[in-house]
Protein backbone atom coordinates (compact mmCIF):
# COMPACT_ATOMS: atom_id res chain seq x y z
CA UNK A 1 0.00 0.00 0.00
CA UNK A 2 1.32 3.37 -0.88
CA UNK A 3 2.62 5.54 2.34
CA UNK A 4 -0.06 8.34 2.56
CA UNK A 5 1.49 11.65 3.46
CA UNK A 6 -1.24 14.37 3.78
CA UNK A 7 1.43 17.18 4.23
CA UNK A 8 1.69 20.36 2.83
CA UNK A 9 2.97 20.08 -1.07
CA UNK A 10 5.86 22.85 -0.18
CA UNK A 11 7.19 20.23 2.45
CA UNK A 12 7.05 17.02 0.52
CA UNK A 13 9.17 18.64 -2.32
CA UNK A 14 11.54 20.21 0.36
CA UNK A 15 11.97 16.13 1.44
CA UNK A 16 12.75 15.17 -2.50
CA UNK A 17 15.33 18.45 -2.51
CA UNK A 18 17.15 16.88 0.10
CA UNK A 19 20.30 15.04 -0.59
CA UNK A 20 19.42 11.67 1.13
CA UNK A 21 15.99 11.73 -0.46
CA UNK A 22 17.35 12.60 -3.94
CA UNK A 23 19.87 9.75 -3.36
CA UNK A 24 17.21 7.63 -2.55
CA UNK A 25 15.44 8.82 -5.82
CA UNK A 26 18.03 7.62 -7.93
CA UNK A 27 18.54 4.08 -6.94
CA UNK A 28 14.73 3.68 -7.18
CA UNK A 29 13.62 3.99 -3.27
CA UNK A 30 10.26 5.40 -1.59
CA UNK A 31 11.32 8.28 -0.05
CA UNK A 32 9.87 8.76 3.80
CA UNK A 33 9.16 6.01 6.20
CA UNK A 34 6.76 3.10 4.81
CA UNK A 35 7.17 0.90 1.04
CA UNK A 36 5.64 1.49 -1.82
CA UNK A 37 5.51 5.09 -3.90
CA UNK A 38 4.33 8.24 -1.49
CA UNK A 39 1.24 9.15 -2.23
CA UNK A 40 1.33 13.36 -2.79
CA UNK A 41 -1.90 14.72 -2.16
CA UNK A 42 -2.94 18.31 -3.70
CA UNK A 43 -5.24 20.26 -2.55
CA UNK A 44 -4.45 23.99 -3.82
CA UNK A 45 -3.36 25.62 -7.31
CA UNK A 46 0.32 26.10 -5.63
CA UNK A 47 0.29 21.79 -4.80
CA UNK A 48 -0.08 21.19 -8.24
CA UNK A 49 2.69 23.67 -9.86
CA UNK A 50 4.78 22.20 -6.93
CA UNK A 51 3.90 18.46 -7.66
CA UNK A 52 4.59 19.39 -11.56
CA UNK A 53 8.00 20.88 -10.97
CA UNK A 54 8.85 17.82 -8.68
CA UNK A 55 7.22 15.51 -12.25
CA UNK A 56 9.19 17.83 -14.79
CA UNK A 57 13.20 18.08 -12.72
CA UNK A 58 13.20 14.32 -11.09
CA UNK A 59 14.38 12.90 -14.23
CA UNK A 60 11.88 9.81 -14.25
CA UNK A 61 12.09 9.46 -9.63
CA UNK A 62 8.75 10.77 -10.40
CA UNK A 63 7.99 7.32 -10.67
CA UNK A 64 8.54 6.55 -7.46
CA UNK A 65 5.21 9.20 -6.52
CA UNK A 66 1.76 8.43 -6.52
CA UNK A 67 -0.60 11.92 -7.11
CA UNK A 68 -4.12 12.64 -6.04
CA UNK A 69 -6.01 15.70 -6.33
CA UNK A 70 -8.65 15.66 -3.56
CA UNK A 71 -10.20 19.23 -4.47
CA UNK A 72 -12.83 18.74 -7.35
CA UNK A 73 -12.82 22.77 -7.58
CA UNK A 74 -9.57 22.95 -9.59
CA UNK A 75 -9.13 23.90 -12.79
CA UNK A 76 -6.41 23.49 -14.92
CA UNK A 77 -5.91 25.76 -18.28
CA UNK A 78 -3.12 25.82 -21.19
CA UNK A 79 -1.03 29.23 -22.16
CA UNK A 80 0.35 29.20 -25.48
CA UNK A 81 1.49 32.83 -25.33
CA UNK A 82 2.76 34.41 -22.20
CA UNK A 83 1.43 37.20 -21.23
CA UNK A 84 -0.79 39.17 -18.61
CA UNK A 85 -3.88 37.48 -19.19
CA UNK A 86 -5.88 34.30 -18.80
CA UNK A 87 -5.27 33.50 -22.12
CA UNK A 88 -3.14 35.65 -24.64
CA UNK A 89 -3.67 34.39 -28.04
CA UNK A 90 -4.83 37.09 -30.35
CA UNK A 91 -8.27 38.18 -30.55
CA UNK A 92 -9.48 35.55 -27.58
CA UNK A 93 -11.31 36.90 -25.22
CA UNK A 94 -12.32 33.71 -22.96
CA UNK A 95 -10.12 31.30 -21.26
CA UNK A 96 -10.78 27.38 -21.44
CA UNK A 97 -10.45 24.96 -18.34
CA UNK A 98 -10.21 21.23 -17.97
CA UNK A 99 -11.45 19.65 -14.88
CA UNK A 100 -9.68 18.36 -11.58
CA UNK A 101 -9.24 14.19 -12.68
CA UNK A 102 -7.53 15.58 -15.84
CA UNK A 103 -4.94 17.93 -13.82
CA UNK A 104 -4.45 14.47 -11.97
CA UNK A 105 -3.87 12.75 -14.86
CA UNK A 106 -1.18 15.42 -16.46
CA UNK A 107 1.10 14.70 -13.61
CA UNK A 108 1.67 10.76 -13.83
CA UNK A 109 1.90 10.87 -17.65
CA UNK A 110 4.02 14.11 -18.02
CA UNK A 111 6.88 11.67 -15.53
CA UNK A 112 9.80 10.89 -17.39
CA UNK A 113 8.87 14.00 -20.22
CA UNK A 114 11.22 16.91 -20.72
CA UNK A 115 9.12 20.18 -19.97
CA UNK A 116 8.37 20.56 -23.43
CA UNK A 117 7.57 16.89 -24.43
CA UNK A 118 4.89 17.42 -21.26
CA UNK A 119 3.62 21.07 -22.55
CA UNK A 120 3.05 19.46 -26.08
CA UNK A 121 1.35 16.04 -24.61
CA UNK A 122 -0.73 18.77 -22.34
CA UNK A 123 -2.18 20.63 -25.89
CA UNK A 124 -2.89 17.47 -27.47
CA UNK A 125 -4.86 15.64 -24.45
CA UNK A 126 -7.29 18.59 -24.09
CA UNK A 127 -7.60 18.73 -28.18
CA UNK A 128 -5.34 21.93 -28.85
CA UNK A 129 -3.24 22.19 -31.88
CA UNK A 130 -1.03 24.99 -31.61
CA UNK A 131 -1.18 27.50 -34.75
CA UNK A 132 2.08 28.49 -33.96
CA UNK A 133 5.29 27.62 -31.83
CA UNK A 134 4.59 27.43 -28.13
CA UNK A 135 5.89 30.77 -26.91
CA UNK A 136 7.58 30.00 -23.30
CA UNK A 137 4.53 27.57 -22.54
CA UNK A 138 2.43 28.06 -19.15
CA UNK A 139 0.12 25.94 -17.08
CA UNK A 140 -2.38 27.67 -14.89
CA UNK A 141 -4.41 26.44 -12.64
CA UNK A 142 -7.31 27.69 -10.22
CA UNK A 143 -10.01 27.47 -8.05
CA UNK A 144 -13.33 27.32 -9.48
CA UNK A 145 -16.26 28.81 -8.48
CA UNK A 146 -18.83 26.97 -11.19
CA UNK A 147 -21.35 29.42 -11.20
CA UNK A 148 -22.20 29.34 -14.44
CA UNK A 149 -21.75 33.57 -14.80
CA UNK A 150 -19.28 35.79 -16.04
CA UNK A 151 -16.08 36.64 -14.16
CA UNK A 152 -15.20 39.63 -12.33
CA UNK A 153 -12.51 41.13 -10.84
CA UNK A 154 -10.79 40.38 -7.54
CA UNK A 155 -12.97 38.36 -6.18
CA UNK A 156 -13.92 38.21 -2.61
CA UNK A 157 -13.15 34.54 -1.84
CA UNK A 158 -10.53 33.93 -4.57
CA UNK A 159 -12.41 31.84 -6.72
CA UNK A 160 -12.73 31.80 -10.64
CA UNK A 161 -15.84 32.35 -11.71
CA UNK A 162 -16.19 28.97 -14.28
CA UNK A 163 -19.51 27.93 -16.48
CA UNK A 164 -20.23 25.07 -18.66
CA UNK A 165 -20.18 26.30 -22.34
CA UNK A 166 -23.48 25.88 -23.89
CA UNK A 167 -25.26 28.00 -26.20
CA UNK A 168 -27.04 29.59 -22.82
CA UNK A 169 -24.27 30.38 -20.88
CA UNK A 170 -21.74 31.58 -23.28
CA UNK A 171 -24.51 34.00 -25.17
CA UNK A 172 -25.29 35.52 -21.60
CA UNK A 173 -21.94 36.07 -20.97
CA UNK A 174 -21.26 37.70 -24.23
CA UNK A 175 -22.31 41.10 -23.58
CA UNK A 176 -19.64 41.35 -20.57
CA UNK A 177 -16.91 40.79 -23.35
CA UNK A 178 -18.15 44.01 -25.45
CA UNK A 179 -16.18 46.65 -23.73
CA UNK A 180 -12.78 44.45 -23.95
CA UNK A 181 -13.14 43.19 -27.02
CA UNK A 182 -15.04 46.51 -28.89
CA UNK A 183 -12.71 48.91 -26.74
CA UNK A 184 -15.76 51.19 -25.89
CA UNK A 185 -18.50 51.03 -23.36
CA UNK A 186 -22.07 50.57 -23.12
CA UNK A 187 -24.36 53.13 -23.91
CA UNK A 188 -26.02 55.26 -27.28
CA UNK A 189 -22.11 56.51 -28.41
CA UNK A 190 -21.02 52.90 -27.45
CA UNK A 191 -21.79 48.93 -28.14
CA UNK A 192 -25.03 49.80 -26.62
CA UNK A 193 -26.58 51.66 -29.42
CA UNK A 194 -25.83 47.87 -31.85
CA UNK A 195 -27.27 46.01 -28.58
CA UNK A 196 -30.11 48.39 -27.26
CA UNK A 197 -31.79 45.08 -24.85
CA UNK A 198 -27.89 44.86 -23.38
CA UNK A 199 -28.22 41.02 -23.76
CA UNK A 200 -28.92 38.08 -26.34
CA UNK A 201 -32.33 37.59 -27.28
CA UNK A 202 -33.67 34.20 -26.36
CA UNK A 203 -35.20 33.58 -29.58
CA UNK A 204 -31.58 33.68 -30.89
CA UNK A 205 -30.43 31.69 -27.80
CA UNK A 206 -32.92 29.03 -28.94
CA UNK A 207 -31.79 29.22 -32.89
CA UNK A 208 -28.31 28.75 -31.51
CA UNK A 209 -29.57 25.70 -29.75
CA UNK A 210 -30.76 23.60 -32.52
CA UNK A 211 -27.31 23.23 -34.02
CA UNK A 212 -25.07 20.94 -31.78
CA UNK A 213 -23.40 18.79 -33.84
CA UNK A 214 -20.27 20.43 -34.40
CA UNK A 215 -17.90 19.09 -37.41
CA UNK A 216 -19.93 15.29 -36.90
CA UNK A 217 -22.01 14.05 -39.46
CA UNK A 218 -25.08 14.30 -37.07
CA UNK A 219 -28.16 17.26 -37.66
CA UNK A 220 -27.77 20.49 -36.95
CA UNK A 221 -23.99 20.23 -37.21
CA UNK A 222 -21.49 23.66 -38.20
CA UNK A 223 -22.57 22.72 -42.05
CA UNK A 224 -26.15 22.65 -41.31
CA UNK A 225 -25.80 26.33 -39.51
CA UNK A 226 -24.03 27.80 -42.37
CA UNK A 227 -26.92 26.47 -44.76
CA UNK A 228 -29.74 27.99 -42.65
CA UNK A 229 -27.79 31.43 -42.33
CA UNK A 230 -25.34 31.73 -45.55
CA UNK A 231 -24.52 35.48 -44.21
CA UNK A 232 -22.00 33.85 -41.98
CA UNK A 233 -19.70 32.99 -44.92
CA UNK A 234 -18.79 36.66 -44.44
CA UNK A 235 -17.07 35.75 -41.36
CA UNK A 236 -15.57 32.34 -42.24
CA UNK A 237 -14.37 30.29 -45.05
CA UNK A 238 -15.01 26.61 -44.55
CA UNK A 239 -14.51 25.58 -48.22
CA UNK A 240 -11.90 23.06 -47.21
CA UNK A 241 -14.02 21.58 -44.88
CA UNK A 242 -15.51 22.17 -41.77
CA UNK A 243 -12.51 21.13 -39.40
CA UNK A 244 -10.63 23.42 -41.77
CA UNK A 245 -12.63 26.75 -41.76
CA UNK A 246 -10.47 29.43 -41.72
CA UNK A 247 -11.65 33.04 -40.00
CA UNK A 248 -11.89 36.31 -42.62
CA UNK A 249 -10.85 39.51 -42.28
CA UNK A 250 -14.21 40.38 -40.87
CA UNK A 251 -13.74 37.77 -37.92
CA UNK A 252 -10.01 39.33 -36.65
CA UNK A 253 -10.71 43.02 -36.66
CA UNK A 254 -12.58 43.67 -34.09
CA UNK A 255 -13.53 47.13 -35.44
CA UNK A 256 -14.50 46.05 -38.74
CA UNK A 257 -16.46 43.40 -37.07
CA UNK A 258 -18.40 46.32 -35.10
CA UNK A 259 -18.77 48.27 -37.91
CA UNK A 260 -20.36 45.48 -39.93
CA UNK A 261 -23.13 44.56 -37.37
CA UNK A 262 -26.44 45.51 -37.79
CA UNK A 263 -27.16 43.96 -34.32
CA UNK A 264 -25.06 42.40 -32.15
CA UNK A 265 -27.42 40.84 -29.45
CA UNK A 266 -31.17 40.31 -31.70
CA UNK A 267 -29.55 38.38 -35.07
CA UNK A 268 -28.17 35.17 -35.00
CA UNK A 269 -25.37 35.17 -37.79
CA UNK A 270 -24.13 38.27 -36.05
CA UNK A 271 -24.01 36.12 -32.49
CA UNK A 272 -23.03 32.79 -33.73
CA UNK A 273 -20.08 34.57 -35.87
CA UNK A 274 -19.15 36.74 -32.76
CA UNK A 275 -18.66 33.68 -30.36
CA UNK A 276 -16.63 31.82 -33.64
CA UNK A 277 -14.75 35.28 -34.10
CA UNK A 278 -14.00 36.15 -30.16
CA UNK A 279 -14.90 33.33 -27.90
CA UNK A 280 -13.27 30.21 -29.31
CA UNK A 281 -16.82 28.48 -30.34
CA UNK A 282 -15.51 27.33 -33.72
CA UNK A 283 -17.16 25.20 -36.59
CA UNK A 284 -16.33 22.29 -33.83
CA UNK A 285 -18.03 23.79 -30.77
CA UNK A 286 -21.38 21.55 -29.86
CA UNK A 287 -22.87 24.44 -27.30
CA UNK A 288 -23.61 21.51 -25.12
CA UNK A 289 -21.21 21.91 -22.47
CA UNK A 290 -19.52 18.90 -23.66
CA UNK A 291 -16.93 18.46 -26.71
CA UNK A 292 -15.57 15.06 -27.60
CA UNK A 293 -13.54 14.06 -24.57
CA UNK A 294 -15.56 15.08 -21.79
CA UNK A 295 -16.83 18.36 -19.78
CA UNK A 296 -15.36 21.31 -21.01
CA UNK A 297 -15.23 24.74 -18.94
CA UNK A 298 -14.94 28.39 -19.71
CA UNK A 299 -14.39 31.62 -18.42
CA UNK A 300 -15.55 35.07 -19.87
CA UNK A 301 -14.27 36.96 -19.93
CA UNK A 302 -10.57 36.89 -20.19
CA UNK A 303 -8.86 38.61 -17.60
CA UNK A 304 -5.73 39.66 -16.01
CA UNK A 305 -4.33 36.90 -14.28
CA UNK A 306 -3.25 38.75 -11.25
CA UNK A 307 -7.17 39.96 -10.83
CA UNK A 308 -8.78 36.83 -11.65
CA UNK A 309 -8.23 35.29 -8.36
CA UNK A 310 -6.26 32.28 -6.83
CA UNK A 311 -4.36 31.17 -9.55
CA UNK A 312 -1.19 29.11 -9.39
CA UNK A 313 1.60 30.03 -12.58
CA UNK A 314 3.88 27.49 -13.83
CA UNK A 315 6.23 28.36 -16.08
CA UNK A 316 7.41 25.06 -18.29
CA UNK A 317 10.35 27.29 -20.01
CA UNK A 318 9.37 25.29 -22.69
CA UNK A 319 9.04 27.09 -26.24
CA UNK A 320 8.75 25.53 -30.32
CA UNK A 321 6.70 23.79 -31.97
CA UNK A 322 5.24 20.73 -30.91
CA UNK A 323 6.06 18.86 -34.33
CA UNK A 324 5.59 15.39 -32.73
CA UNK A 325 2.80 15.15 -30.06
CA UNK A 326 3.83 12.78 -27.29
Amino acid sequence: MPCVREVAMRLALAAVAASSSAAALATGASVGAGDGPQLLIITTPTDFTEAMELVLSSGGACRNFSFTVNNSDLVGGTQQLQGPLMDNRPNIYNKWWTPSNDIEMFLTECCGLSPHGCACHIMDRVGVIPAYPLEQFQYLVAVANFSNRSAESHPSDGRVNVMSPDWRNIAKAMTSTFEQVFNMTDGPEGWGAKCLSGQVSEEVIGKLSDFTGGCTDEAGNFSDFMDAYPDINAFVNCSDGCKQCKTTGLCRDPDEFFAAATDLCDDTTTVRAYLYCFLDANSEFFGTGYGPSGAEFMTIPNLHIKNAGEISVLDFNASGACDKLV
